[in-house]
């Protein structure tokens, strides 16, 4: 009902952001209404010339699909056809968004590849029949093999992100949130961590968008709260950020909060 709308806003995006890959690949969805299903969008994205748009749009549709795997697979790809095509200096700010993005699916794919290997884990224990502990088993083998290549990938991206200073602090925003996302009593090493960050680089967006992430993690919305409006006091357009402050305005419940959000 409101593509005329749809379309002059993307019209506008483009004109400012003509080489946005994502705004290119909505203005396709739109001259082509026809294609409709999952598959037959990634059929046609992988006709798309552009090794990078090809891949960024793709790694969106296998997240569609809950293909994490390919997913991380084209974020990879994506990287490598940008660092090509325009170096590390024309392209950091792509390249953080996509370090970013692969880093945080990787953490979260293998966080539930962990959960899988403790349900199997926990099949065993309640004494299944030995079929069932065998299954159970092999099962937790596999997750385990697969948590374990997921915190690799993780570890990955973080060194790329210090190997190129992705995100602006030398690549430690990245460790911190590295141990942070181990759980137990790493949360408290990592938050720590992720607080001496932002002492450090209280001009850096990105890290108090992660440091706000992480005190709403640990049930601390209030300082949670703070570290967003300052990221988005340095960075407007922080749509994580914004999401974030947003939510945790309108959770307060009261009318002032409300007109805030």
């Amino acid at each position: 009902d409101h593509k005329p709308a749809a379309r002059e806003l993307l019209n506008r995006a483009l004109a400012k952001y003509p080489n946005n890959a994502q705004f290119q690949y909505f203005k396709g969805r739109m001259d082509n209404p026809e294609i409709d299903s999952v598959d037959e969008q990634i059929k046609s994205t992988q006709g798309v010339a552009d090794p990078y748009m090809r891949n960024i749009n793709l790694a969106q549709l296998y997240l569609l699909k809950n293909d994490r795997d390919k997913a991380l697979e084209s974020l990879d790809q994506a990287f490598q056809a940008l660092q090509t095509a325009k170096g590390v200096e024309n392209s950091r700010e792509q390249l953080g968004r996509i370090c970013d993005q692969a880093f945080t699916l990787a953490i979260e794919s293998a966080k539930v590849s962990q959960a899988k290997a403790q349900e199997a884990a926990d099949r065993v224990a309640k004494g299944a029949t030995a079929a069932d502990k065998e299954e159970a088993l092999k099962q937790k083998a596999t997750s385990e093999r697969e948590a374990a290549e997921l915190w690799k990938q993780a570890k990955a991206y973080a060194e790329k992100a210090e190997s190129f200073n992705l995100d602006g602090t030398g690549g430690k925003l990245y460790q911190g949130r590295m141990v942070f996302a181990q759980g137990g009593s790493s949360r408290e090493t990592g938050l720590s961590m992720l607080e001496q960050i932002v002492a450090a680089h209280d001009d850096n967006a990105m890290a108090h968008t992660v440091l706000g992430q992480a005190y709403y993690d640990v049930g601390r919305p209030d300082k949670a709260l703070g570290e967003f409006e300052r990221a988005i006091q340095q960075k407007p357009d922080n749509i994580l950020a914004l999401r974030f402050a947003i939510a945790l305005l309108i959770d307060k419940g009261d009318t002032m909060s409300t007109l805030r959000a």
